[in-house]
């Protein structure tokens, strides 16, 4: 430790940088506040890494320095009265990804009924139904909801994905 190395040689191979440049359309006129994710279409390793841009505003956003690769841009609308999501399939070869356009569209709702066996069930209400997030999307969009007297539940701001629902 500590000792100084004098004539080493490092050889880094060079890698082209490219910045991906995305714009959000939706039914309104105005763009609402958005906030981006952009993440590798295939985990490295059994990790992924995700670049979020929370809270952009004019429905515009850019990621400079990406390496070559496939990756998924995620936008999601923050605070609207209907949340709305859309994504982008991108591939950076060596050169700028410009103006990719993102379509938003309502986010889902997974609605549905807890149904139990047994001579007494127990009280639906002390449950609660979560969408943990996944390998694909990141985050479902959806935190968990509170199961009803009558067992029934409704997750809200949901995204398309294969995914398991958790009952606790």
């Amino acid at each position: 430790t500590g000792e100084e190395q004098v004539g080493v040689d490092l050889h880094l191979p060079w890698q082209p940088r490219a910045t991906i440049s995305v714009v959000v359309s939706g039914p309104d006129v105005t763009p609402p506040t958005v906030e981006f994710e952009v993440r590798p279409r295939q985990s490295v390793g059994g990790l992924a890494q995700f670049l979020v841009r929370p809270g952009v505003t004019g429905g515009r956003a850019s990621f400079p320095n990406q390496a070559p690769g496939d990756y998924i841009v995620v936008a999601r609308t923050v605070g609207a009265p209907t949340p709305m999501w859309g994504e982008a399939p991108i591939t950076v070869i060596d050169r700028d990804v410009t103006d990719v356009r993102i379509e938003l569209r309502p986010a889902l709702i997974l609605s549905g009924r807890l149904v139990f066996q047994g001579a007494t069930p127990p009280d639906p209400a002390r449950f609660l139904v979560t969408l943990p997030p996944t390998k694909r999307t990141g985050r479902t969009g959806s935190g968990g909801t509170a199961v009803t007297a009558d067992a029934t539940f409704a997750l809200r701001d949901v995204q398309p994905c294969a995914c398991r629902l958790n009952v606790v």
